[in-house]
């Protein structure tokens, strides 16, 4: 399972340094590309969710409402493991380790900036075995603060800005592609890997890894 943890952080971070270069880049572009290096993407979807124009709504009934129109063939594990997350208790070690990078990033931009809305990404990712994964990301702008657990908690319309883009594949892990940065990988997350990855492990017969990654610089 390191290949996988480790590449899937290396490639986060690259798409995080990429954005602070030349923040008009997408991160989650910036993000597959990297992966794409060793990973062979099989099934991609994307979808663009249209906001009502007021109300609430959780980032959790987005990623449900995106496998159901999507006609996704993997759609029942998804969501076995989604309605596992969000039920996650708020204060969990689970949870305060998620938050804690969003929190960082949230402070830095109201003391920029009190009315600008910040880029968010909340990633599911499900592991098959050390080599297959498949992977949810949910993308959207909001000016309110992420509280307990991001997946369940409720985002006012009003805060927000733009659609909800949700992005899905699944991918194979090269062992060819792979051994030839496998070191080099190793070295560069290894010490980042307790203060960005929580692994979780579920009764589904895989294993969910959970990530928010939340732009300082948008």
């Amino acid at each position: 399972m390191n290949d996988l943890m480790h590449s899937i952080l290396f490639a986060q971070l690259v798409a995080n340094k990429r954005l602070v270069i030349t923040p008009e880049k997408n991160w989650l572009a910036e993000y597959v590309n990297v992966l794409d290096d060793f990973w062979v993407r099989s099934v991609r979807e994307k979808q663009e969710i249209q906001l009502e124009k007021s109300g609430s709504s959780t980032p959790y009934e987005w990623a449900v409402k995106a496998l159901a129109n999507g006609g996704n063939v993997d759609a029942r594990v998804i969501s076995q493991a989604l309605d596992w997350v969000v039920r996650l208790p708020c204060h969990s070690p689970e949870m305060d380790r998620l938050r804690s990078n969003v929190q960082q990033a949230s402070e830095c931009n109201l003391a920029a900036s009190p009315v600008r809305a910040t880029a968010t990404r909340l990633l599911l990712i499900l592991a098959e075995s050390p080599a297959s994964m498949m992977c949810l990301c949910l993308e959207f702008k909001t000016r309110q603060a992420l509280e307990g657990n991001p997946w369940a908690q409720r985002l006012s319309v009003e805060k927000m800005e733009g659609v909800v883009s949700a992005r899905y594949f699944r991918a194979t892990l090269s062992s060819t592609l792979y051994a030839l940065y496998r070191d080099a990988i190793a070295q560069k997350v290894r010490d980042k890997i307790s203060g960005n990855v929580v692994s979780i492990t579920k009764p589904v017969g895989i294993s969910p890894l959970c990530f928010i990654q939340r732009s300082e610089h948008e």
